[in-house]
Parts: structure tokens; sequence; C-alpha cells
């Protein structure tokens, strides 16, 4: 290959990747809403998607360029004089192969490696937006209730996410005024939701509920008690201490002489709410303490036994906001996958859509159905809403305000116990569930390895394992099908190239664009044949023999390429 035509087709190479990359980077931005991603990643968010884009549609887009390079190359380029013998192989694809093996090269490390980034990017952008929300609806409700030093740091860490939103600044400067006036606050407590338990050990709670009896908290004494006696069940000094607590707040409760009727009467509410989170009713009891909390928000046993009402809850359902916060957010949608299979029944699980956020998994349009061992429906619900704690789905779904408000599972058939009825335990983590789409780009995010390690847990659970073994064999398959496509459309241009010395004429010069199409098009059934074959012999042979003959045909088709660029002379 002369040194001409090498350099012509380098350069529409560069041409055309930076116009399709230009084209699919206005596609982006254009179909960009503000429901997606804050507008001040607009433009991130449009970069990544064209990246994602420009690499799934980069193998016609290549093929389309070296065609169009060739085809435009007139005689003079070619190295055709008057008399001259035909360019003897070597000298027509010895730098060609050198150029398209780098190409390839660079390639497998993008489509492996870079490719799989840009799709996270897209997901990591959409969860920085679900941050800012949140921390934004977080703000304005401490400035409602007057906490501005609070709603001040809630928009000072919403403008790290989202610097060079006005709106945002203007509050800062106005929460700056207010909060200067502000008395300060108060020492900081105990986060909500804390579970002291799962960090300290049953000696140590017992120290902390000891401390808690000596300074007259029987509140906190006989909840740390208890959480001693859960963890280490051979502890009787937690038993008789949380005995003890209970006694002292039985006394406290208990109308006599001398006492104020006010603070009895209170005393009373307030042990009725403990006893619904100690005995496990926990939402009740969190409904009770808000009901309390907003009547006296000065009384610290209330606000103690609020937080870890607010963090018994979490763990056996979730708030409403949250839901409604992520249902106009994209995510992984029509998830389908069998839950469990055994001699005792089997479970098939339907997600409309799952969205990975920075609080947590969430789902919506959640259905389940059981077949017992003879076929028969055991049980069929839909819920609207699901988010994942630990291996379990949790669906109860209340306000967070407003009791009686809520969303629960719905059964169409049959019924389970009530401590199961708003719960579903599934084998399938976060991870694998993504994968498990029935979309057909669902494996796109999986690399070769990844899938790998995963054809037999994702084969448990209903997805197809020749689908995997074929979509597996198929990523080996991408840079060889970049090279002999790049081979091939060498000859492919080459042999509709002007003869005339003095280049191409207007007429062929109008059918240029016909190239990329037809290009598109024979490049897509190209990939479609290897799925075709390889998707047989995993069906009637398996993965081995798929690899094999993948192997096989990647050899002989590469032969066959460099048989045919040979075969073109350079007249």
């Amino acid at each position: 290959m002369s040194r001409s035509l090498l350099g012509r087709v380098m350069t529409f190479l560069f041409l055309f990747y930076v116009l399709s990359f230009g084209i699919f980077y206005l596609a982006s931005a254009l179909r960009f809403t503000s429901d997606i991603v804050l507008p001040s990643l607009r433009w991130s968010y449009a970069l990544a998607g064209a990246f994602v884009l420009f690499i799934d549609y980069l193998l016609p887009v290549h093929a389309a360029a070296i065609a169009v390079a060739a085809s435009l190359a007139s005689g003079r380029e070619s190295g055709r004089h008057p008399g001259e013998d035909t360019r003897p192989f070597n000298k027509l694809v010895g730098s060609s192969l050198v150029v398209f093996l780098l190409l390839t090269v660079a390639y497998t490390l993008v489509f492996e490696i870079t490719y799989p980034a840009a799709r996270r990017r897209l997901v990591d952008l959409q969860n920085v937006t679900s941050l800012a929300r949140e921390l934004r609806t977080q703000s304005e409700a401490a400035e409602r209730s007057g906490d501005y030093r609070t709603s001040l740091g809630l928009v000072n860490r919403y403008l790290a996410l989202d610097p060079t939103n006005r709106d945002m600044r203007d509050r800062k400067s106005s929460l700056e005024s207010l909060a200067a006036h502000q008395e300060a606050p108060p020492p900081p407590r105990r986060p909500a939701g804390e579970q002291p338990g799962a960090m300290l050990d049953a000696q140590a709670l017992i120290v902390k509920a000891q401390k808690y009896f000596d300074q007259g908290d029987w509140f906190s004494a006989h909840y740390y008690a208890q959480q001693a006696s859960v963890l280490d069940p051979r502890r009787s000094d937690a038993m008789l201490l949380a005995a003890q607590a209970s006694e002292k707040m039985t006394e406290a409760a208990t109308p006599g002489r001398g006492k104020d009727a006010e603070s009895t009467a209170l005393f009373q509410q307030k042990k009725a709410a403990y006893l619904l989170l100690s005995e496990g009713d926990y939402i009740q009891a969190y409904y009770s303490l808000q009901r309390l909390a907003a009547q006296y928000p000065q009384d610290k046993d209330i606000r103690n036994n609020l937080d870890r009402a607010g963090g018994a809850v979490k763990g056996v359902s979730f708030f409403l906001d949250e839901a409604q916060r992520i249902e106009p957010l994209p995510g992984v949608d029509h998830i389908l996958f069998l839950n469990s299979a055994g001699a005792d029944g089997m479970e098939a699980v339907s997600i409309g859509r799952m969205v990975q956020a920075r609080e947590g998994t969430y789902f919506l349009d959640v259905e389940a159905v059981r077949y017992d061992a003879a076929g028969r429906v055991a049980w069929h619900f839909t819920a609207p809403y699901g988010k994942m704690q630990g291996g379990t789905i949790l669906m109860r779904c209340i306000d967070r305000s407003t009791q009686g408000v809520q969303s629960v599972p719905v059964y169409s058939q049959g019924a389970r116990p009530p401590q199961e009825a708003a719960i579903l335990r599934v084998q399938a983590t976060e991870d694998e569930m993504r994968f498990l789409s029935t979309r057909q780009d669902a494996l796109a995010d999986a690399g070769p390895v990844e899938l790998w390690r995963m054809r037999n847990s994702l084969g448990s659970f209903g997805l197809s394992r020749g689908a995997l073994s074929v979509e597996l064999i198929m990523k080996l398959v991408m840079p060889f099908a970049f090279l002999i496509l790049s081979l091939l459309a060498l000859p492919f241009g080459w042999a509709f190239r002007a003869r005339s010395v003095n280049g191409p004429s207007g007429l062929a010069v109008l059918f240029v664009p016909l190239v990329p199409l037809v290009l598109s098009v024979l490049t897509l059934l190209f990939i479609y044949a290897h799925r075709v074959i390889l998707g047989f012999v995993v069906l009637a042979f398996g993965f081995t023999a798929a690899v094999l003959v993948g192997a096989a045909l990647q050899f002989l088709l590469l032969v066959s390429a460099l048989i045919v660029l040979a075969g073109q002379s350079g007249s």
C-alpha cells in the first residue's frame, strides 16, 4: 500500500470518528431531561452517553471510513502509471496490517475497560442527582422548622455536588445571615437508627446500661440491657438489669401522693410507646413517639426512643417519599428470575425497574408467584415499591409522618404468614440482578471475566446458560471482528475506486454517503451470523466446542480477508 493511500485511510478514520462522535454527542444532549440528571451535569452526561453510543456503533463507522477512503483513491495514489505492472502483495498490505493490528489492540482495551466504565459513569451521575435532590429536600424541611444551621450545612453539601446552582447559592447567603443569629446547636446526638448491639459486645452494653440506670434514664438502661441479653442470652446480669429498669419505669408511671399528675401521665405515654418498641411493633412505636415528639420536642427520653424506633423501622419498611424520589430515575428495567427451586416448589420474581442510589437499591412494580411441588399457585402478589435490605426485599412502604398511609403487597392468590407478607427473600444480589433483565443489552456492562465468573449463578436464576455462553464468546470474538472487518473494508472500497488517474468523478462522489449505510447492514449481518453459528454450536455441542469453532472461524475469516486483500491488484 502506498504511503499516500495509508495517509488517506488514517485521515478518513479520524474524520469519521470525530463526525460520528459529534453526532452521538448531539443526540445525547438533545435527549437530556432534568428528570435524569441535574442541569449542571448535562454535558458530562451527554459526553458519557455519546461515548457509549460511539462504541456501540464503532464497527460500521470504522469499516465505512476505510471503504470510503479506498473508494476515493485515484489511479495516481495507487501508484499506477502507464505500463506499470500490478504491485506485489507485500507492498500493498504491509503497512495497513500493522496499523489495523494497533487499532485492534486499542479497540480491545476500550471495549473491555473504558466502555463499561462509561456506562457506569451514567449511573453515577444519576446517583449524584438523587443525592443532591435529597439534600435539597432536607434543607428546605430544616429551614421550615427554623433549624437554619442544619439547613445551611445541607445546602453546603448540595453545592459541593452542584456548585453552579444560582438558586442554592442565594439560599446559602440568606441562611448564613439567619444562622448567625441562631443559638448554638445542642451537643451532637447519636445518629438516628444507630444499633449499638451491632458494634458493641454484651459486656460493653451492660456497662452502658448500668451507666444510664445510675443516671435515672430507665428507658436507655432497659434498651441497652435488652440488647446485651439478645447478644448473649447467658448473661443473667443483663436480664436482671433490664428487670430493674422495667420496675423503675412502672414506679414512675404509677400515680401516687406527691407526684405531679401531668408528669406521670406523660411518663405513662412514653412507657406505652417504648413497650411497643421493645415488643417489636416498630412502626406503631415510631408513630406514637413522633406524636409525643411534636408535643414535647425537648423531652430527651422521647427523642432517644424516636431515634431507636426510626432505626428499627428501617429494618422492616422504608418511607414513601424515598420511593417517590427515585421513581422518575432510570435504572435496570424488566428483571425476571427464578428465586428458588426445590422439591417443595419454585418462585418466579418480576421487577419492573431497579434503581441503585446512594440510599440503597429500590424496586418498582415487584411481582412474585410461588408454585408448589404439584405446580399449583401457592401465592401470588404485586407490590408497587420495594427496597433491598440484606438479602431481603422490603415491600412495606409507610408515610414518614402520617400513620395509616402505606403501600403493601396485594395478594391476588393465596396468603403468607403475617410476618412474611411484606418481605421477599431473594437469592440474587443487586449486581446479579443487573444482568437478569430481559433487555437485549442487559449483559453489555459485563466483561469476559465477569461473565465467566457469573455463568453458573446467573444460570441458576433462569437465565439461559446457552445465552450466557454465546455472549461470553461474542465478547472474545469482537476484537477479531474489528480486525477482519478492517481488512475486508479495504478491498471493498478499493474495488469501487475510480479508474481514472485524475481521481473520482462527481457521480461517484454522490454515491459515497451510501457506503456507510451499506456497510452498516453488512456489519450487522456479519456479527449476527456469528451469533447464529456460535449459538447453534453451543446448543448442539456445548461451550468448549463453541470456543473451538469460534477460534477456527476467526482463523478462516482472517486468512480469507488477507487473500481477498492480496487479490486486489494495484491497477
